[in-house]
C-alpha cells in the first residue's frame, strides 16, 4: 500500500517531524515561509536554538518561562506550538494552534500547522479546513496550497477505497485509486528550508 505523501509543517528550523500514522499522514521539514522574518528576542533565540539541536522539550521550556510576561509574544506561542508537537503531545499542540489562530487570524502559519496535527490523528476533513482557513488568511501561502492538495488527494483515495468496498467488481474504481496513490507518493521527499516564526505583534492595550 502506498501511503499518502506528507504534509508539511512550518517549524523554525530544517527538522524532519515524525508525526502518528494514522491516516498513513507525517509531517517533513517545510519550504520557506511566505512571511518575513522578524527581530529575535533572546528567548526566541533560545528557543529556537534547543529546537535545531532536536530537543523540544527544552525549547518548551524556554518558550513557557517566557510566555509568563510576553503571553501574546507570537512566535513563542508558535515555537511553543511547534516543540509540543515534536514532542508528541498532539491534543496540547493542537490546543495551541487552535488559540493562536483565535488570537491571530491574519497568519497562516498555525492553521498550517494545525491542520498537519489533525491529519496526523486521521482527521482529514479538519485538517482541510485549516488548510481553507491559512489559504483565507494569506491567499499567496504556497504551504497550503500544496498541503490541501495533498488533502484533497487523501481524501478522494479515501472515497476510492470505500467505493471500491461497495463495488469491487468495478475496475475503474481501482485504476482512479491507484492514479490518486501515485500521484501523492510523486516528491515525498522534499530539501530541507528554514522557515521563521510568525511576526511578533504588539500587545492589545
Amino acid at each position: 500500500m502506498t501511503l499518502p505523501r506528507p504534509l508539511a509543517a512550518v517549524v523554525l528550523a530544517a527538522l524532519v517531524l515524525s508525526l502518528s500514522a494514522a491516516g498513513g499522514v507525517g509531517a517533513q521539514s517545510p519550504r520557506q515561509s511566505a512571511l518575513p522574518p522578524t527581530p529575535q528576542t533572546p528567548p526566541q533565540d533560545a528557543a529556537q536554538a534547543a529546537l535545531k539541536s532536536n530537543n523540544p522539550q527544552r525549547a518548551l521550556e524556554i518558550a513557557d518561562a517566557a510566555l509568563k510576561t510576553s503571553p501574546r509574544d507570537a512566535q513563542l506561542r508558535f515555537i511553543r506550538g511547534v516543540s509540543l508537537h515534536l514532542l508528541d503531545r498532539l491534543p496540547e499542540a493542537e490546543t495551541a494552534f487552535v488559540e493562536m489562530t483565535q488570537e491571530f487570524p491574519e497568519l497562516p502559519e498555525p492553521y498550517n500547522n494545525l491542520a498537519v496535527v489533525r491529519a496526523a490523528q486521521g482527521r482529514l476533513d479538519q485538517a482541510r479546513a485549516a488548510l481553507e482557513d491559512a489559504v483565507r488568511a494569506v491567499p499567496g501561502y504556497a504551504v497550503a496550497h500544496e498541503n490541501l492538495g495533498d488533502i484533497h488527494a487523501q481524501l478522494a483515495a479515501r472515497s476510492y477505497r470505500n467505493a471500491q468496498k461497495l463495488d469491487p467488481a468495478n475496475k475503474n474504481i481501482g485504476s482512479k485509486l491507484k492514479l490518486v496513490s501515485e500521484a501523492t507518493a510523486q516528491g515525498s521527499t522534499a530539501a530541507n528550508a528554514t522557515a521563521p516564526a510568525p511576526p511578533s505583534r504588539p500587545s492589545r492595550p
